[in-house]
């Protein structure tokens, strides 16, 4: 039952950190207050605690409060199917099912293939449901907009992707266009690198004006954000950091479908591999990643003897990763960099996914890819870094 699951558990993870950092919106932005959110975040984890137990009536009862305070939460209503589909309850499953979708849920492939809907398979309802699969999608799409105009407000320039999943609020017709073909590139080039799974479910790109942009986001040197429990890319200008949160979102696209929660050493280092993208030769759709100008802080602290070992690095929390930010995002984009030009980083990516539940951390997909331990490997890896010439930081675009 992982798969289902982890749709909660990687909203819950992204959402943790942003509540005491942002208020940025969640299923429907702008309904809920701070408050309400926190309380939705809250009992989220309780059911997820439950359902860990097999506790599925305490698991039931939780999120039912949940969608008390957001009747309209749409990954609450999908788990809360997921939940009476394991109680042996079809009928209710299916019934919440609908709910899911008629707020906006369009995850089809973890409705038509999971195996804890087997059982509602062969309800009329459920072949209903699926038939309407297009109608609810464009519905989804057309809703978000509506959403996102209460949001950002409706001077923007809205369109959707209905193919791609993604929902598009941007300043200017001229800087749209610009956009989506930034973002189909970035899409199939990641899609070539490393990511196997589309989103199922819509994201939204928001590039907001610069006063749009201060008034939502307070936090200082914060250039944007992508938060998973929104399906909500935010920026106010194109650039590293939109290129950045990008890549978080296809990123947990994929762990959706792979029913994963991947380290944030992980996450962070693959978003900054496309903060500098170069393009291949003869074809400047394909991005490849890059060295940024991170490059320059895990030098210093290469030749200082200061670097984070790397069987600590894939091994550190969240909260320890982003207090030493400053080093980590570099390291862990220089080490899958260097994996990237011996052309294993691919390999490593399917090994890692393929025996996650042995190793979360990812150090023994890195072995195995390498044939070497950490501890040899990055002595060979600092060699490495010594060699490469850091990019410049680039200028605000």
């Amino acid at each position: 039952m992982r798969n289902t699951w982890v749709l909660l558990l990687l909203a819950l993870i992204f959402q943790s950190a942003l509540c005491a950092q942002t208020t940025s919106p969640h299923t429907q932005p702008g309904k809920l207050s701070d408050d309400q959110r926190l309380q939705v975040t809250a009992l989220s984890h309780r059911a997820v605690d439950f359902i860990d137990k097999r506790s599925f009536k305490d698991a039931e009862r939780t999120l039912n409060k949940a969608l008390e305070i957001d009747p309209e939460n749409a990954t609450c209503l999908f788990n809360l199917a997921c939940v009476h589909a394991a109680m042996g309850k079809s009928q209710t499953a299916l019934d919440d099912l609908r709910r899911a979708t008629d707020a906006g849920f369009t995850d089809f492939t973890h409705i038509e293939t999971d195996p804890i809907f087997l059982k509602m398979r062969g309800l009329k309802g459920y072949e209903d449901l699926v038939a309407r699969k297009a109608e609810i999608t464009h519905a989804a799409g057309q809703r978000i907009v509506e959403e996102l105009k209460e949001f950002i407000g409706d001077k923007y320039v809205f369109s959707v992707d209905e193919k791609r999943k993604f929902v598009f609020a941007v300043r200017s017709p001229s800087l749209l266009k610009s956009l989506e073909k930034s973002i189909d590139d970035e899409a199939d080039s990641l899609g070539q690198l490393v990511f196997s799974h589309p989103s199922d479910e819509f994201i939204r790109i928001v590039m907001a004006t610069p006063s749009d942009f201060a008034r939502i986001e307070t936090r200082p040197g914060v250039g944007g954000y992508y938060d998973d429990s929104a399906r909500m890319l935010f920026v106010h200008r194109p650039g590293a950091e939109l290129r950045h949160e990008f890549v978080h979102a296809i990123h947990a696209a994929d762990q959706h479908a792979l029913g994963e929660v991947h380290p944030i050493w992980l996450s962070e280092g693959l978003a900054t591999l496309y903060e500098n993208p170069r393009t291949e030769a003869g074809n400047k759709s394909r991005l490849l990643p890059n060295d940024t100008w991170r490059l320059t802080e895990v030098q210093t602290a290469a030749r200082r003897g200061t670097l984070i070992p790397l069987e600590e690095l894939v091994k550190m929390k969240r909260a320890a990763f982003t207090n030493r930010a400053d080093l980590a995002y570099g390291e862990a984009g220089s080490l899958l960099m260097y994996l990237h030009e011996r052309e294993m980083l691919k390999g490593f990516y399917i090994g890692y996914t393929e025996h996650y539940e042995q190793d979360p951390s990812g150090q023994a997909a890195i072995e195995r890819i390498t044939g070497k331990k950490l501890k040899d490997l990055q002595a060979e890896w600092v060699q490495w870094l010594a060699d490469r010439t850091p990019p410049p930081r680039p200028r605000v675009e």
